[in-house]
């Protein structure tokens, strides 16, 4: 651990003192212990405004640096400051990168490829479903989560990857020694085993401040190499993780959802914007240069196929991988709803397709 660790360390709980500033800071001086013990007029060379070095003068009196590092051994939290080897890069080319990353568990490696999932707190089935499909299918591919940690897809997205024993990271919008929220404590344990849990404040930040959560964001879409979008309303906190993404020249994609429901309109604007319209995983893959595998055939499947219907094997074969509903799949065949169900509930109970809410899925696993 750097000896000059402890004073980025205090210097990051000083008001005002954000990455910016930080960087004014690191470029002038040598190292953080000078900066610790410099006086007004040297702090002023830097390119700091009066009255935050005003302010950083009487806060630092206050502030203890040994505690600090003290405190991280206390709550089981490591630390590293921007000039850390293990600091990772894409996050170190953002605009305003965080001076010092707190985590329990571990980073991201720089050989890592990313993806930050996002969406609704308040899903729908359809949502759900989605996320746990897309990013199954991504796991093969060894693809790490980097997600919020909040009530809704973020959860999905980080539990999908728990399920296939694949590292996924959490930003928090607070200090890692209060999990926010409180809900998602069992989650945020496992998360530290099968990857971690980063934050830019000091362990026992504030939970509730909603600008944290806003900036948080910055740091989702920096540390992967595209953001996903699933499920956003017209005014959705996701969107600033996809604004985030646009301006660090990240790949930015969206799952469009039904024309009637509020949950997609954020989606659907992405998209109007210029977002990657999403409809299956492969989308992802290409756009993030990732060869597809070839798909492994299922001789098991295939077998149960070939002993159905010659209907029931165009109903099969007209849902491939894609979710379609019920609707769809009547105009498609041109039958008449009652012959459609009947052969749908056959399917269904084969364990051939998941009826889901009136949407209809080829399962690959049965």
């Amino acid at each position: 651990m750097s000896k000059d660790l402890k004073y980025w360390l205090a210097i990051n709980k000083i008001d005002g003192i954000g990455p910016l500033n930080f960087k004014k800071l690191y470029k002038h001086f040598n190292t953080m212990d000078q900066v610790w013990k410099a006086n007004k007029s040297t702090l002023i060379k830097s390119g700091l405004s009066e009255k935050l070095i005003i302010k950083f003068l009487d806060q630092k009196n206050k502030i203890c640096p040994d505690k600090e590092l003290s405190d991280l051994k206390k709550y089981q939290i490591q630390a590293i400051s921007i000039k850390n080897d293990l600091y990772p890069n894409l996050l170190k080319q953002i605009y305003d990168p965080p001076p010092v990353l707190y985590f329990k568990g571990c980073l991201p490696k720089n050989t890592d490829l990313t993806l930050s999932v996002v969406g609704s707190r308040d899903y729908s089935d359809y949502g759900k479903t989605v996320c746990q499909k897309l990013i199954k299918d991504l796991m093969d591919y060894k693809i790490k989560i980097i997600s919020g940690l909040a009530i809704g897809i973020d959860t999905i997205a980080h539990q999908e990857c728990l399920k296939s024993f694949n590292q996924t990271f959490a930003v928090l919008g607070c200090g890692l020694n209060q999990i926010y929220p409180s809900s998602n404590y069992n989650l945020a344990q496992k998360i530290i085993n099968y990857g971690g849990l980063i934050s830019e404040h000091p362990p026992t930040a504030d939970p509730f401040k909603k600008q944290n959560f806003h900036a948080r964001n910055r740091i989702i879409s920096g540390l992967s190499r595209g953001v996903l979008i699933i499920e956003a309303k017209e005014k959705s906190g996701s969107l600033i993780s996809a604004n985030h993404g646009l301006t660090q020249n990240r790949e930015v994609f969206a799952v469009p959802g039904s024309i009637f429901s509020l949950k997609s309109k954020g989606s659907h604007k992405l998209i109007q914007q210029g977002a990657k319209l999403i409809d299956d995983f492969k989308d992802i893959l290409e756009e993030l240069n990732i060869r597809p595998k070839n798909p492994k055939k299922n001789k098991f499947l295939e077998s149960k196929i070939q002993l159905l219907n010659p209907l029931q094997q165009k109903i099969i074969k007209e849902i491939k991988d894609d979710i379609k509903n019920f609707e769809k799949l009547k105009r498609a065949l041109n039958l008449d709803s009652s012959k459609l169900l009947s052969n749908l509930t056959e399917l269904e109970i084969s364990g051939l397709i998941i009826n889901r809410q009136g949407n209809y899925y080829f399962n690959k696993n049965p």
